[in-house]
């Protein structure tokens, strides 16, 4: 199959499907990404199996390794040891929340305040690392209380409609292209990827309903919609810093958040759809 031509003019390469095009689409590191995401769904099920004090701590671990590389975004001028301590803290406010005042009327005031302090301790990009550490706080907190009170099946499900919409959007994009969603921030995320994503969460919470409850039905595809929104609020981020990727931590996929930044989205509703009570709570398995 032939290349596309460099001659072909701009709209026309946004708007038709690469085979139309007669474009190879280009999966060079499609290897890299699967074995680390074997690697990384190997770890998170032993972390959702075992439960308890481990799962909330891998969350935590979770939200720290994703707040070192915001802060690296939000302010790049910030010196290395005090990225470190406040990644440690913020984990640490994760914790609290999680163990102390978990489901309180307290803890959205609480991650809000903490994050806020956290903030001000950067020379600039406040409000960038405010909106997204809070987004990081609570998905961390949803994703270890619903482990906790909901089960692990109920975590599985999580993971599946986040990991079903990424998959879907990743491979039916780079298949059939078609519109850009927000070319000026992310040149890869396209509505054909999109509404990919959709049907597929869509489908992994009808799959799960028999077992959780109809409401996963309606849930899923919201957290779909969120979870994508959560990747290109991440785009927008590197956009900023000039960057590619927020790391090089994990090969095929870049950083923390490169990897994890739908789950920041997705998590943030949970939390949401926890706190307004509509997540049934059913004995942890």
């Amino acid at each position: 199959m032939k290349r596309c031509s460099n001659h072909i003019h701009d709209e026309i390469v946004v708007l038709a499907p690469p085979l139309a095009r007669g474009c190879v689409a280009d999966f060079s590191d499609l290897p890299k990404r699967t074995l680390s995401a074997v690697v990384i769904c190997c770890l998170g099920l032993a972390a959702i199996v075992l439960g308890g004090v481990v799962f909330s701590l891998f969350a935590c671990a979770w939200s720290l390794a994703m707040t070192f590389e915001l802060i690296a975004l939000s302010s790049p001028n910030y010196p290395f040891k005090n990225r470190i301590v406040l990644a440690i803290a913020m984990s640490a406010a994760c914790a609290i929340s999680i163990f102390w005042i978990v489901n309180s009327a307290f803890e959205l005031p609480f991650m809000a305040v903490f994050t806020l302090l956290c903030a001000m301790a950067l020379p600039n990009g406040r409000l960038k690392f405010y909106v997204f550490g809070i987004g990081i706080v609570l998905a961390a907190s949803a994703f270890a209380e619903l482990r906790q009170f909901n089960g692990a099946v109920s975590a599985i499900w999580f993971i599946s409609v986040v990991a079903a919409s990424d998959i879907a959007g990743y491979f039916f994009g780079k298949i059939f292209g078609g519109p850009l969603i927000v070319p000026e921030i992310s040149p890869g995320k396209r509505w054909t990827g999109a509404a990919a994503g959709l049907v597929a969460a869509a489908a992994v919470g009808f799959g799960f309903s028999g077992s959780l409850g109809t409401w996963v039905s309606w849930a899923s595809p919201l957290l779909a919609v969120t979870a994508q929104a959560g990747d290109i609020a991440e785009s927008w981020l590197k956009r900023k810093a000039g960057v590619k990727d927020s790391s090089s931590a994990i090969p095929g996929h870049g950083g923390f958040l490169d990897r994890f930044d739908s789950y920041v989205g997705a998590g943030s509703l949970l939390w949401l759809i926890g706190a307004l009570g509509l997540v049934p709570t059913e004995p942890p398995l």
